[in-house]
């Protein structure tokens, strides 16, 4: 009896957290609605005032986050695409995304680069652009979505595998606050930001008399182009910080290759 009673709790326990499990596309239709309204949000604010502080300020920064991971998946299927091209291989999920990412970042910089020499800096042409590398590089999607998968069974793989990824994302998410902030210090406001800011304005790339450095601009800057052009300047510092993020994750995966993982693990935290 008791163990028909334990069985049925169990089976109803059961039944209760499955109830809680929304389909996959209920999933779906939430992202987009927040997706949605988050570009709505955007949209007001930039027509408003840089110094909106609303009720619509918080779907602003998901705007800022979206953009940001957008911007992700795009330069880690287009590096992707050139890593396979290439015939390379990655001993560890923490090579490919790493190793991807970055190529990629370098890739869609270039192109951005040549569109600012060109003097086609602008929304149309950058647009056209992404849709392009999207087009060619649709493949790559499958690639990215089997390493988000394949990163989600390791995290669950063992109680320290938690510990590690939970003590991590607590970081993350620190550097994330405060990476939302507007831009105010020395590096983004004298240079990163109000340097690309006149390339973006003018819509080409040319010399800066005023700024030397601006006159020496990296490829990620061209990234952050593109962020201006979006009118979203805190996606840009997102966007920095999730390229050293990426860094950290590719110190990660050359130490779990060449030493091992309880190295690998130290050196994750302490590039930070």
């Amino acid at each position: 009896m008791k163990k028909t009673a334990a069985l049925q709790h169990s089976a109803g326990k059961n039944r209760k957290s499955a109830s809680l499990v929304l389909p996959f596309p209920a999933y779906l239709t939430i992202a987009l609605a927040l997706s949605l309204a988050a570009v709505y949000a955007h949209v007001r604010i930039a027509e408003e005032s840089l110094d909106y502080t609303g009720q619509l300020a918080m779907l602003d920064r998901l705007f800022d986050l979206l953009l940001t991971l957008a911007l992700l998946a795009a330069a880690f299927s287009v590096g992707r695409a050139v890593v396979r091209l290439l015939g390379a291989g990655f001993d560890n999920l923490a090579e490919e995304v790493a190793i991807s990412t970055m190529v990629g970042v370098g890739g869609i910089g270039l192109a951005v680069l040549g569109l600012g020499l060109a003097g086609l800096l602008r929304p149309v042409p950058v647009a056209l652009l992404f849709l392009a590398l999207s087009v060619a590089c649709r493949h790559e999607l499958v690639s990215l979505a089997a390493a988000v998968r394949e990163g989600w069974r390791a995290v669950n793989a063992s109680s320290g595998a938690h510990l590690l990824a939970a003590s991590f994302a607590l970081l993350v998410a620190l550097l994330i606050a405060r990476a939302a902030a507007p831009p105010h210090n020395y590096d983004e406001a004298i240079y990163h930001l109000s340097v690309t800011k006149l390339f973006v304005e003018q819509g080409r790339i040319f010399p800066v008399h005023d700024n030397w450095a601006g006159n020496t601009p990296f490829l990620v800057q061209m990234l952050y182009a593109v962020c201006l052009l979006a009118k979203a300047d805190i996606a840009a510092k997102l966007l920095s910080l999730a390229l050293a993020v990426i860094t950290a994750f590719g110190i990660y995966g050359f130490c779990a290759r060449l030493l091992n993982r309880s190295v690998a693990a130290v050196a994750l935290f302490g590039f930070f």
